[in-house]
This record gives C-alpha cells, sequence and structure tokens, in this order.
C-alpha cells in the first residue's frame, strides 16, 4: 500500500468511496479541489497496488492552522475496510502534521457510528465535547475528538 497526495485525477475514485459509505461527508467534486488548493490542507490517497493498475482503497483530507489541525472526511472503500488501509492513512496524516507543527489534531463524528469511534478511541483520540444538532439527515450531535500530535504514538503503530 502506498500514501500519497491527492491529484485531481483521484476525485472520480474519492466520490466513489464516497458514495459507498455514507457515514463519511458527502462532499462535491468542487470540495476537494478547493480544499486542495487551500495553505495547510491536505488529501491523501492510499494505493493499492495490484499486478494491473493501482487502485484508490481509501483517503483522508485534512487541513492545519497554525499549530491545530481538523481530519476533515477520511472514508475507505468497504471491499477494503478493516485491512489497516484507515490506519495507514491516519499515520500519514498524523506524519505529515507532525513535521509541519502542528501539536493537536481534532475530529468530529457521529455518536451512532461507533465502528469510527473505536477506530480513533484506539488511535489515541479522547472526546473532546460534543456540539449539539450538528448533523442533520439524521438530526444528530457531533463528538469532537482530539489527539495530541506531540504525544502520539508513532504512525506505524496505528
Amino acid at each position: 500500500m502506498q500514501i500519497r497526495s491527492f491529484t485531481e485525477n483521484d476525485i472520480a475514485a474519492i466520490l466513489a468511496i464516497q458514495r459507498q459509505c455514507p457515514q463519511a461527508a458527502q462532499w462535491k467534486p468542487q470540495d476537494y479541489l478547493e480544499l486542495a488548493r487551500e495553505p495547510g490542507a491536505v488529501i491523501l490517497v492510499a494505493n493499492l497496488e495490484p499486478s494491473n493498475a493501482p487502485e484508490v482503497a481509501g483517503f483522508a483530507a485534512f487541513h492545519q492552522v497554525l499549530d491545530e489541525a481538523e481530519l476533515r472526511n477520511l472514508a475507505v472503500h468497504p471491499s477494503h475496510q478493516r485491512k489497516g488501509v484507515a490506519s495507514a492513512l491516519l499515520g500519514g496524516v498524523i506524519l505529515r502534521l507532525q513535521e509541519s507543527g502542528a501539536k493537536t489534531l481534532y475530529l468530529e463524528v457521529r455518536p451512532s457510528n461507533q465502528p469510527a469511534r473505536a477506530f480513533y478511541s484506539a488511535a489515541g483520540f479522547r472526546l473532546d465535547y460534543t456540539r449539539p444538532n450538528y448533523y442533520r439527515n439524521p438530526a444528530e450531535d457531533a463528538l469532537v475528538m482530539a489527539l495530541e500530535i506531540s504525544s502520539a504514538s508513532h504512525p506505524s503503530r496505528l
């Protein structure tokens, strides 16, 4: 598996993954393109490298401002879930953020998204606070979780 920076050629694969993962933020192509152009923003993709052409198995989008960052979207195609793709992507995010001096990584997750909550907790995220009525369709609070980057374990351990 290879974790690499997003290119515009990845849009179709990212949108296909997003459609297969209703718990992920459902962005439009322009949302990714605009984020990719913002200072401090990075989109990473996980490529599987079979004998034919590489396949995008997942992606992570995050944005850093000064010493804080927000994980805005992370999704793995259902056929590649529970195979280490999300851990590799999160490891890539943490490594990039450590290199750029970030101290804290935040994210929002639905309370009903138990697999994501378990994954983030196992990676060292802690519950910071709750945002009431944050999500729509269905309406739900957001759990804001935080990870101290400076004390995060080495990404290869995730």
